[in-house]
């Protein structure tokens, strides 16, 4: 059980550390550097609330 909460953990911040930083340059690629400041955004409540710093402010209620 702890092995698949590491990787839940590992894989929702992954993706918002990516998030981040196609939010800082949408042509960055993995492998190339990362904006300075560009995961400053990045936040354990923000990884952990399942939003990406890129759809931290889009409303999805209809």
């Amino acid at each position: 059980a702890a092995g698949y909460t590491l990787e839940k953990y590992e894989r929702i911040y992954r993706q918002a550390f990516y998030d981040a930083a196609k939010k800082a340059d949408p042509n960055w690629e993995i492998g190339k550097p990362i904006k300075d400041g560009a995961l400053d955004s990045v936040t354990r409540e923000l990884a952990e609330s399942g939003k990406s710093p890129a759809q931290a402010t889009l409303d999805t209620k209809i």
